[in-house]
Parts: C-alpha cells; structure tokens; sequence
C-alpha cells in the first residue's frame, strides 16, 4: 500500500537533488499538475536521455504509457545518459523541461507546488546579524554587493546605488538586505536565494555568519542542503571563560580572496547578545584572576621572597609616579591602590609588568585573559559595548572598578557617529597610532556616550601633556578619521570642523599623503575607494600617481578598481581590463550606432555584468570576449537573456576565454535563441571532445545558426565525427571550421563527405 509522502520528504523534492527512492513522489507530483503521460518520450529527450534508450523502454513496455514514464523517470532519476549536461535530475530540471515542451500550465501548477512546500516547510530569514557584520565591515559591503547581484538576489538599481553612491555602511547594508528579504518573499523558490546568499557570505569570508544562518534554519525545521555545510570558523558565539590548564590560543582571521593580490581580513563581529555575553565571562574570569595575582603575592610576601615596598617602586617606575602615591602596607592595600592603571578591559600594562617580573603560577592564566581580550576587542563594535559597559562598569567591586586620583586625568575623545560600528580593537589601534602604544595599553575605557561616540577614558597624570602636544602635531590626521574633539583634564581642544559622514575626500587625501593607517581605518568607516576628487581621480589612480604601492593593495582589497583602456571606434567600443564603473558608463553613452562591443583581459565578474547590460539594447549585434575566463556560472546566470536576446547576431569568445562546462552551459541557452548566426570558438585549447556532443545537441534543434568556428580547440577525432554526423541533419548551418592539420584526413574519409563539403572549412 502507498504511503503518504512526508512534507519533509516532499520538501526535499524542491531542495535537493532527487534520487531513485523519490521515484513514486515524482510521478504523483506529475500527476498532480495533469502532466500528458503520453508524452513521455518527449520528456525524456528533453531531460537529456538518448533515443535509443527510450526506444528500448518503449519496446519493453509497448502501448503502457505510465509503465513507459515510470521507467523513463527512472532512468532520469538515476542520472544516465546525458541527464547532467541538462542540470541533472532536479526539480529545476523538471521545470524546465515542461515549459521547453510547452507544457506551461504543468509546468505554473509545479511551481506552486514548490512555493506551497516552501512556505509551509522553511523560515529562512535571520539576516539581522548579517546586516550588522556587513556594517561593521566596510569593505565586505562592496564584494557582498557585487556576489549578490552576480547571483541575481539584488536588482541592478540596488546594487548601483550600494556601489557607486555615498551612503554610509548602514544605509548600503540596509539597502542590500532589504533587496535580500524582498527576494525571499516572493521568489517562487525561497530556498535557491537562501543557498545563494549562504554562497556569497562564504566567498566574501562571513563564514561564521554562514553558520550561524544554517543553524537557524535548522532550529525552525527548514531543510539545508549539505552541499553548504561547512567548517566552523575560528570565533563561534560568546567567549567562553578561560582555562587556565590550556594552552593559550590566538585565533587566526578568516580570509577571502579579492582582486588584489593581498587577501581580505574579514572579521567575524559579534552580536549585541554575544557582547553582553563576553563582557559578562571576562569581568568573571578577570575576577578571578585578579584575586589569583593577589593570592600569589601575599604567598611569596610572607614566604619572605618577595618585599611589598620593591614592588611598589616597580610599579610607580613602570607607572612614570611617585612611589608615595602608592599604599603598600599589604597586598590588597598595594593593588587597590594601583586600580586607577589597569580594569578588566586593559591588563595588558602594570598587571603584565608585576606578573613577568614577580610571578610564576598567574603567568599563563593572565597571558590566555589578554588573548581573550583581544579576541573580544576584534569583534565587538563600539555600539554594542556601549550598551553593555554602562551597566558592567558601574556595578564592578573596587577590585575591577576604574576610579579618577591625582594619579589619573579623565581624557575624553568624541567621534563621528559612524564610528559606532568600528570595533574597540580599532578603536585602541586609533588610540596607539595618535599617542602611543603606552597610553593605549595603560588607559581605561570607563564609559562609550551615544550619539557621536564618546568615549571616555582615565589616563596617567603624568602623560597629559604629552598627549596634549600629539594633538596639537596631529590635528589635520585625526580630522581626517572623524575626531571631533578631544578633552584632556577638562580642557577641550576641537579637532574635526564638520560633523559628517562623508569620508570620502579625507581618503583622497590619507592616500596622497601616503598614510596606510589612516586609509584602512577611513575604508572600514565607510569611505568609497571609487569615488573621484575634483580632477575625477579615483583613490587607486590618486595612490599610481604617487607610488603608494602597498595603499594600492589596501585598496584594491576594498573593492577599489583599477581604470582600464576604452576605445570608441565608429561603430564599435573596445575595453581591456575596465572596471566595473567604466562598464556602466560606456554602456550608459552607447548609441544607436554602435552595434558592437568588444572585451579583452577582464574577468568572469565584469563579463557577467557588461553583458547583463549589454544583452538588454537592442542595438548590440556583435559581442566579442577575448583571454578572459568566462565560468560556467557566469553563462548560467545569463542563460535566460541569451536564450530570449532578439537582437545579438554573432558571439565571438575566443582566446582561452572558455572550457567544455562553459561550452555545455552555453549551448544549452543558445538552444532557443533565434537571432545569434555566428558562433565563434576559436582557439580556446580548454574546448576538447566532452563538447562535441553538446554542439551536436545545438546543430539538433537550432536552426537560425550557419556559422561556427571550432579552430584552435582541442577536439578529438571522435568529437569531430560526431559533429560531423550533426550536418546530416542540420541544413542550416552553412560553415563548420576545424583544424586543418588535425581533422581534414578525418573529414575526408568519410563515406558521406562529398554530401557535405562545401559546408566545411579546414584553417
């Protein structure tokens, strides 16, 4: 007896490669949307299986028609024949084939079958922590802008205001994401634009993001594909206490890769729960650790190793005080006095000095504490800290608690409200860039205000004005990054005169001046590496023009693009290595004139999106691809404006542009196009045999297609009698041209070749 299929197994149907076990579930889902059984041939050819294996079934099975499409399906369902060349047996595929037979009303019923699975079966939003990420990240935005639309998740009006405007990081990743949640609201297939999104996360190196999305789907009863899972990356959710019996562990940076030859550090932000969560573990673990530095010293105090008076000194001489500012009658007296310098935030000055010089048993746990300091510092973004520190801070013992002395000045430092999103790790290395690594390991952060951050800090009496005289020497820097103003002891010196978030011509100028830091930090605060100064320089072209080789790197990593050539022949415009930005503008100033456009040395990215556009004006009768790779996905994102293209009269992609998965993938669009009449593949020596049949398959069913140059391939002498058989069928292909020296003596011994020659040239 049958047995009701599972919403989970019927969900499967829409997610997953199907297999032969959902064989029944196939056929009830075809005869749920009134597919003709009697057409089951047809189906089957179109699902790629070969005549003769269905003239083999149909002998087996003459005038049963379901026997027929159940062995058909079985077939399909087990992957034989050509079935992968089609996208292999999937939903998708089915979907496809009933709309190539013109079976639209079966083909409208299965896809809302899918989108009624898909509602019912998976929840898969929760894109608020990737919004934040993204914020925080700065750079990250532009390469996640670019995978997302390359993925079709984000429409090209979204994905040209993120890249080409001067929005500030929240309001380009609000944008995307808001186009993202869009996308999965009404796409008849939520769970494509789930698995597209988790692809461009792990390409731009959000991969703990990616995991944390998967496990949430999970929890909701959604289905993953397990074709995503993955590795865990080194920082998984709040900081867990420390061990002080392990060894201590630094974690390493996720990287992806970039057009730059320098690889992006992308940092895995924490969420505002994972913060309040963190500060929570290290406040208990620096308690701890404080109550162990104190135990160890009052041992080595009354074992007589140690004199509490020498350690004072030590500590006021570290400390640049006096020894007489310090109480050393005992241990706790000596410590407590010296809380001013040092909180569970920043350990990493006197703490470490008195440690390394005096203690034995404290050194590893405090060595693992710093590390975990640092680790929280690297992930957690100021806004974040801010909410957690108040309540934190304000209800620590003496023993934590930063208190103000005569040993101490409050200095406070007010920032741009961008800032917001930057991490504390950051924001120290601001700190030991303006004034130093001493100030930046011995200050205590005591509060974060909102609005325009301000942060307010306690730092040494004796470094007042030697702070002072570094603002004072790095006024027009610290503008550059956003400082409003900076307080010492209550005396304000203002810095910034402008409160905005336009950091883009402070980063024209940091990389004029040459100044690297100041260029990473304005990149992660959101400036554009693309936007123009008043000559229309970008900052790439801006750091050619004065050598700055490594900001160059810098930029590039962010998404800053380098100019290329474009050249405006009558007729006709030609780039080589442009830019995504150089694209946009050159199809903007095309005119009916120009009916052809020609790329050379670019990349898969740039292919996508000049043809994207290109595709779409009816004017283009000529596109011509030269030494630029062109990927299998690229072709299958642009399957659908190939195959519809009512205007495109010849494509040329030549010069190692193209391999047998990009040959297969673009045959199978050019199956349906009625315009394109020359085909031009030559010399891309990656072309071998495996692509002879898919050219077959074309010269099968195409029939507007008369010219198709295969020279300077690597096709075999089977691959060559394969297409050779094709021309007894096609009639309207006019001219083959193939490899003289390889395939003329072939050709020539054939039996039918005189029927054909004339339609055959050999270069």
């Amino acid at each position: 007896m049958a047995t009701k299929t599972s919403s989970c197994s019927f969900l499967s149907l829409f997610s997953s490669p199907l297999t032969y076990d959902q064989l029944i579930d196939v056929l009830n889902l075809l005869k749920k949307c009134g597919f003709p059984q009697r057409r089951w041939k047809e189906l089957g050819l179109t699902l790629g299986l070969h005549k003769n294996t269905l003239d083999a079934i149909e002998r087996n099975h003459p005038g049963d028609v379901f026997q027929c499409l159940t062995e058909c399906l079985s077939k399909w369902l087990s992957r034989a024949d050509n079935v992968d060349s089609k996208g292999g047996a999937t939903f998708d595929s089915l979907s496809d084939a009933l709309k190539f037979m013109n079976e639209n009303a079966a083909a409208d019923k299965l896809g809302q079958e899918k989108r009624n699975a898909m509602i019912s079966g998976n929840d898969i939003k929760g894109t608020n922590d990737v919004h934040s990420t993204a914020t925080g990240n700065a750079p990250v935005i532009s390469q996640l802008n670019n995978h997302l639309f390359s993925s079709n998740l984000i429409p090209k009006a979204v994905h040209l205001t993120v890249g080409t405007t001067g929005l500030c990081p929240y309001d380009r990743a609000n944008k995307i994401f808001s186009s993202v949640l869009a996308s999965l609201e009404c796409h008849p297939n939520p769970n494509s634009v789930f698995s597209s999104l988790i692809t461009s996360l792990q390409k731009v190196g959000l991969k703990n993001m990616v995991s944390k999305l998967m496990e949430n789907l999970k929890m909701k009863g959604g289905n993953v594909d397990p074709n995503l899972e993955q590795q865990p990356s080194v920082s998984e959710g709040p900081l867990q206490p420390v061990d002080v019996t392990a060894q201590s562990h630094i974690p390493q940076p996720t990287i992806t890769g970039s057009q730059s030859s320098t690889p992006t550090t992308v940092i895995e932000l924490s969420s505002k729960s994972e913060v309040a969560a963190n500060i929570e573990s290290l406040h208990s673990c620096f308690a701890s650790l404080d109550s162990d530095i104190r135990d160890e010293f009052e041992e080595l105090v009354e074992k007589g190793k140690v004199n509490l008076k020498a350690v004072a000194r030590s500590a006021a001489a570290y400390l640049s005080i006096k020894v007489s500012s310090l109480k050393y009658g005992d241990v706790d007296e000596l410590f407590d006095s010296l809380q001013p310098h040092y909180d569970f935030f920043s350990c990493g000055g006197v703490l470490k000095h008195l440690a390394n010089k005096y203690l034995s048993n404290v050194q590893t746990e405090l060595t693992q504490y710093i590390d975990s300091v640092d680790k929280f510092s690297e992930s957690s973004q100021l806004k974040h800290v801010r909410l957690a520190i108040k309540e934190k801070l304000s209800s620590l013992p003496a023993a934590a608690s930063p208190t103000t002395s005569n040993q101490t000045k409050p200095f406070i430092i007010k920032l741009n409200g961008r800032w917001e999103i930057m991490t504390l790790k950051n924001f120290k290395r601001v700190l030991q860039y303006y004034f130093g690594q001493e100030i930046a390991d011995t200050c205590t952060i005591r509060d974060i205000g909102i609005g325009s951050v301000v942060a307010t800090l306690f730092i040494r009496t004796s470094l007042s004005q030697s702070l002072i005289d570094a603002i004072n020497n790095k006024t027009n820097s610290m503008s550059r990054l956003g400082i409003l103003e900076v307080a010492v002891d209550n005396k304000v010196i203002p810095i910034r005169r402008e409160d905005n978030n336009n950091f883009d011509i402070s980063l024209q100028q940091s990389v004029k001046a040459g100044y690297s830091f100041e260029v990473s930090m304005l990149l992660q605060l959101g400036a554009d590496p693309n936007s123009k100064d008043e000559r229309g320089k970008s900052a790439v072209e801006i750091a050619n023009e004065g050598g700055h080789t490594q900001i160059k790197e810098i930029l590039l990593t962010a998404g800053g693009e380098e100019t290329g050539e474009v050249e405006w022949i009558s007729g006709s415009v030609s780039l080589t290595k442009p830019s995504a930005g150089q694209c946009q503008e050159v199809i903007s100033q095309l005119t009916d004139n120009h009916q052809e456009i020609n790329l050379h040395h670019s990349s898969p990215d740039i292919v996508y999106l000049l043809m994207s556009l290109a595709l779409d004006i009816r004017t283009i009768k000529r596109i011509s691809i030269h030494n630029t790779k062109i990927k299998k996905d690229v072709i299958l994102l642009l399957s659908h404006k190939i195959t519809n293209n009512t205007s495109l009269e010849e494509l040329w992609i030549s010069d190692n542009s193209i391999n047998d998965d990009g040959v297969i993938a673009l045959t199978q669009s050019l199956i349906n196009n009625k315009t394109i009449i020359t085909l031009y593949l030559c010399n891309n020596p990656d072309i071998t045999s495996t692509s002879a049949q898919s050219l077959a398959e074309l010269l099968l069913y195409n029939r507007t297609m008369s010219v198709l140059y295969l020279n300077g391939t690597n096709i075999d002498t089977d691959g060559v009698l394969v297409l050779m058989e094709s021309l007894r069928t096609n009639d309207t292909l006019r001219r083959l041209v193939l490899e003289d020296n390889k395939h003329k003596q072939t050709c020539y011994s054939l039996p039918y070749y005189k029927t054909i020659e004339n339609r055959i040239a050999f270069v």
